[in-house]
């Protein structure tokens, strides 16, 4: 069984109501300018009070895929789709799209995950043909 605790500071740093919340978190990645960047290893992003941290927080978000899941629904975008659709609201709307879900789907058991990508190409590598042998990998049997 998953619990989750309850938002200690909701209504002091950030919107406490669900609706209010989101729409403070869209307002903020809806200005983001997508920028290009080399391979990201971390990022390092406040999460103060939104008023003050929001819009340098939500520029973290706009150079990685995202895994959203609710209610038995998943889906995923790579980063390199931020090249057609670089604002995070059109981002995050079609994604959701993608998952079968309205646009304007949120409850409190949606959850989002972020990645970072590495492309390359097969010229890049000393044997792509490794890249699929999974000899290598442990197997577990029931």
């Amino acid at each position: 069984m998953t619990s989750v605790r309850p938002a200690a500071v909701a209504g002091a740093f950030y919107p406490a109501g669900l609706k209010e919340l989101d729409a403070t978190v869209q307002f903020h990645l809806s200005r983001v300018e997508r920028a290009v960047s080399p391979i990201l290893k971390a990022i390092i992003a406040p999460h103060a009070g939104y008023i003050y941290s929001g819009p340098v927080a939500a520029s973290a978000y706009a150079i990685d895929g995202l895994i959203i899941e609710d209610k038995g629904k998943r889906s995923l975008f790579l980063p390199s789709v931020w090249e057609t659709l670089p604002r995070p609201d059109a981002f995050l709307h079609h994604l959701k799209l993608k998952a079968g879900f309205s646009a304007e789907h949120w409850s409190e058991t949606f959850q989002a995950s972020r990645f970072v990508a590495e492309e390359m190409a097969a010229a890049d590598l000393d044997d792509p043909a490794a890249l699929w042998d999974q000899s290598h990998q442990k197997r577990v049997t029931p």
